[in-house]
């Protein structure tokens, strides 16, 4: 019994050490974030659509985090937008971007940021996944940004261990 429990801890801290040894920084995976997104560009819009053939906002956003940083977020945009703390400059790449784009008193639109006062989201059923600057129409609907992906290095866990899901805010 004695040895088939420290059979058990030795294969657990072993591939525990493994995959500590695939540590990223924060930036790495905001940067693979933004190329994994740009990748998509031109993918058809469908409201309701999570992907990979075809996206809406938050299904484009959801998707991309999940298969990049392993993240996974709520549905809809407006639910996306409650978690972090909002910020209105400094943006990073992989910042998550909200809008208010309807007449309804609540968010309603997200992108990603991908730098240089751009984002990349699923606009419309007309434009598909594009790259739009912050500026005209985006600027006035533009409410806040959002880190998800924080400083600290980021570690990928076996899919077993029940903390997968992690928002590092």
């Amino acid at each position: 019994m004695v040895k088939k429990f420290i059979l058990i801890i030795t294969l657990i801290l072993s591939i525990n050490i493994s995959f500590a040894n695939n540590n990223k920084t924060a930036d790495d995976i905001r940067k693979q974030i933004s190329e994994y997104a740009m990748t998509y560009l031109d993918t058809p819009y469908r409201w309701g659509s999570k992907g990979p053939s075809t996206f809406d906002c938050s299904g484009f956003v959801n998707y991309v985090y999940k298969k990049k940083a392993n993240i996974d977020l709520p549905r809809s945009s407006y639910d996306i937008a409650k978690i972090g703390t909002a910020k209105f400059s400094n943006l990073e790449v992989g910042d998550l971007l909200f809008f208010k784009t309807t007449s309804k008193a609540r968010i309603s639109h997200v992108g990603i940021y991908i730098g240089n006062n751009k984002f990349i989201h699923a606009s419309s059923s007309k434009r598909g996944v594009v790259i739009s600057e912050l500026e005209g129409y985006y600027k006035k609907t533009f409410k806040w940004g959002v880190s998800v992906v924080n400083k600290k290095k980021w570690r990928f866990w076996p899919s077993f261990f029940t903390y997968r899901t992690y928002y590092p805010l």
